[in-house]
């Protein structure tokens, strides 16, 4: 009873150690700028950074020196010249050039001389100083005209037999390749972007989105299929492809699209932004920190959470997208105002902006309808405040971004001053770390890269410097490593040799020695637990410590390429559940399950057999530690085939364990293991259910103590 006594204790002093957890410290910039890192669990986490834009203006009618003010910015755009294009409800645009002066009201003339009422336009794109594309929703049309304002073109609903009957024209944003093919957003439109020839002919219809279906929604409709009648079809939903918002061209004519909120059938907000191939598939890939690529289609380019606002759940809604010459992604969301920038892999560089519906400050905003891009500055246009808020590229942001494109041209040599900038103003920079780890591999100094690569949490760099190292030592070192590596082999075989000779006994202990035999004789071990008493539940406590144990050094202590462990939120009572509390779990679910249908086993043989089961498992953590640091390739099946090897084990020995201890035959004890987990699962729901009841009547109880305070 002592033994058990101050097992407990060891276990609740490993449980407060590996409780204790330092937070991180983050390289938090003072500003709203934000990017989000890869974590060693596989997901990000949001880190302030420094600013790689930063507001240099606020562009109002006021500050124009306009008499009138804005009715409601709609879109904004800048030509070659730096000339921006302002958009507004009633049908007018204002241009203002580089310096934020007045230039002029933009106009269209038809042929008569008389102007072109466009109120009610959605769209502007200023493909040059000479082409001007008005996305007239209210005309159902698109005009284009030259820079006097002279009426060149319009593109209105063509007569095709692809246009469906009922497809109603309001075009609501505009764009050209360098080829002269204009691609038209019409609202509504599900078929994707309508593409018209350099001629202003049709041509069909590019690139719409896939409606998302998993495997359950594929089975449903059939089912559907087969079994409704006629009244019940023409009630059906029908599921249709999300439009677009937003549309561009960018570099070697690709088109870049945003769509607003895409939700998967997992209820999952990802593929908001897309890049589309002449044939117009998705082309646009996310490269993991593993190495493997991941199509855009299955990324949230925004927030993992969703946000209260007027008491309403609301979530992210991407309106506007812009690329600049080298295939940086510019997207503005609307529910929170801010603007990320991705690079062509889809790693966010920045993003910054926000308000959420309540900015008032530069940089912030209330309703964001739009952004432009000119060279180094950024425009977004707000159509309640109808303001333009103009932000520059700051030293570190032309650094950061510079040093990105060249690392992804694996130009590392390139970009390694320009990276050792960006990590002296902002030490913490994972994009930095990662990109000096790379251009440390290809200088050959492989222990730098080795460094860099763990601190950027880089698998791929980290295990090809790995590699590189293990062979530098093993070809410094082989000609006493061989011998040596003989010379253990033949002390190890004159050993077993030995003892098997002799008939050592190495465990002198009865009890201890069943424990360890049964791995290799586990029907006469638990044979011996069940009918010799040779079953001990202290050393089934000392083992489910240490399992508790093992599994917590296996994750905090592991390489991180192979373990989830983030010290900022590890939490080891969530270790102690999911060890010492499922073999106590599996114990009575088991036991209370085994006695209805007549099973011989004790609650401390069950508890005996499920702890001595562990076992395996032990040995798995403490021998992965060690090998997580000497295999080169996060992806080898070493560690996972071995991980699986040792679940079977574990499954064989709970098997013949229980089997014997209950006298079950193998289909009853699958039986009742079957029921055991439904038990386990519904003692799980009802402890949630009772400790959210706790926390509802705590909060209660606190409400009613401060109202009576307060009175």
């Amino acid at each position: 009873m002592v033994k058990t006594k101050r097992i407990f204790a060891l276990i609740a002093i490993a449980a407060l150690v590996f409780s204790v957890a330092s937070s991180a410290a983050e390289n938090q910039a003072p500003s709203n700028s934000f990017t989000h890192w890869d974590t060693v669990s596989g997901q990000s986490k949001t880190v302030y950074m420094r600013d790689v834009y930063a507001p240099s203006a606020v562009v109002s009618a006021f500050s124009l020196g306009l008499d009138e003010g804005f009715d409601e910015l709609r879109d904004i755009d800048c030509d070659e010249l730096g000339n921006a294009y302002a958009l507004t409800g009633d049908g007018r645009v204002i241009v203002f050039d580089r310096d934020l002066s007045f230039s002029r009201e933009y106009t269209l003339i038809d042929e008569s001389g008389e102007r072109i009422d466009f109120t009610g336009a959605s769209g502007i794109f200023a493909l040059s100083s000479s082409e001007i594309y008005i996305a007239d929703t209210e005309g159902e049309q698109v005009l284009k005209g030259d820079q006097s304002g002279r009426l060149t073109q319009v593109l209105v609903l063509p007569d095709s037999a692809l246009i469906p009957s009922d497809f109603r024209f309001r075009p609501i944003a505009v764009s050209r390749d360098s080829k002269g093919y204009v691609y038209v957003l019409a609202e509504g439109s599900y078929y994707g972007a309508l593409l018209y020839d350099p001629a202003g002919t049709f041509v069909g219809f590019y690139g719409a989105n896939a409606v998302k279906t998993s495997a359950l929604t594929t089975i449903s409709y059939l089912w559907d299929m087969l079994l409704q009648n006629d009244t019940k079809r023409g009630k059906t939903a029908k599921t249709l492809p999300y439009q677009f918002a937003d549309i561009c061209v960018g570099p070697e004519d690709f088109v870049y699209t945003v769509t607003g909120q895409v939700m998967s059938w997992s209820g999952n907000v990802t593929g908001q932004l897309r890049m589309l191939s002449p044939g117009g598939s998705n082309i646009l890939y996310k490269t993991r920190p593993d190495g493997t690529r991941a199509a855009s289609d299955g990324i949230n380019f925004g927030e993992s959470d969703s946000f209260v606002r007027g008491h309403k759940s609301v979530q992210q809604n991407f309106l506007s997208v812009q690329t600049d010459e080298r295939g940086h992604i510019y997207a503005l969301d609307k529910t929170l105002g801010l603007i990320y920038i991705y690079d062509s892999g889809c790693n966010l560089l920045t993003a910054f902006g926000g308000g959420f519906g309540q900015g008032e400050q530069a940089g912030f905003f209330t309703a964001p309808a739009a952004l432009a891009l000119d060279g180094n500055r950024l425009l977004v246009a707000d159509s309640v405040r109808n303001t333009v808020t103009v932000f520059e590229r700051t030293d570190y942001g032309r650094m950061l971004l510079a040093a990105q494109r060249l690392t992804l041209d694996a130009d590392y040599a390139g970009a390694k001053p320009l990276w050792e900038a960006v990590l002296a103003g902002d030490a913490g920079s994972q994009l930095a770390l990662r990109g000096l780890a790379k251009a440390a591999f290809a200088e050959e100094n492989y222990q730098l890269a080795r460094d860099f690569a763990k601190r950027s949490h880089d698998p791929v760099t980290y295990g090809q410097a790995l590699a590189k190292l293990q062979n530098a030592f093993i070809t410094r070192n082989f000609i006493w490593l061989f011998p040596l590596l003989l010379l253990l082999l033949a002390a190890l075989t004159a050993f077993a040799v030995t003892v098997s000779k002799r008939k050592i006994v190495l465990v002198s202990n009865v009890r201890l020695r069943v424990l360890l035999g049964e791995i290799i004789h586990p029907f006469r071990s638990f044979q011996d637990v069940k009918y010799k008493g040779l079953g001990s539940v202290p050393l089934a406590v000392g083992m489910t410590a240490l399992f508790f144990v093992s599994s917590a050094l296996s994750v905090t202590c592991g390489d991180f390429r192979f373990t989830s462990f983030d010290i900022s939120s590890y939490n080891s009572l969530f270790q102690l559940v999911q060890t010492i509390g499922l073999v106590a779990l599996w114990t009575l679910a088991n036991w209370s399950v085994s006695v209805l249908q007549q099973g011989k086993g004790k609650l401390r043989e069950v508890f005996t057999v499920t702890a001595y089961g562990t076992l395996p498992l032990i040995l798995y953590n403490f021998i992965s530690i060690p090998l997580s640091y000497v295999i080169t390739s996060p992806g080898s099946a070493l560690i996972s085939g071995l991980f699986t090897m040792t679940l079977i084990l574990t499954g064989i020995i709970l098997c013949i364990g229980l089997m014997t201890i209950h006298d079950f035959s193998f289909p009853r004890f699958l039986f009742t293991s079957a029921i055991t987990l439904a038990f386990m699962l519904l003692t799980v729901f009802i402890l949630f259910m009772l400790g959210m009841m706790l926390s509802q009547l705590g909060t209660f109880i606190a409400d009613v103590f401060m109202e009576a305070v307060y009175r």
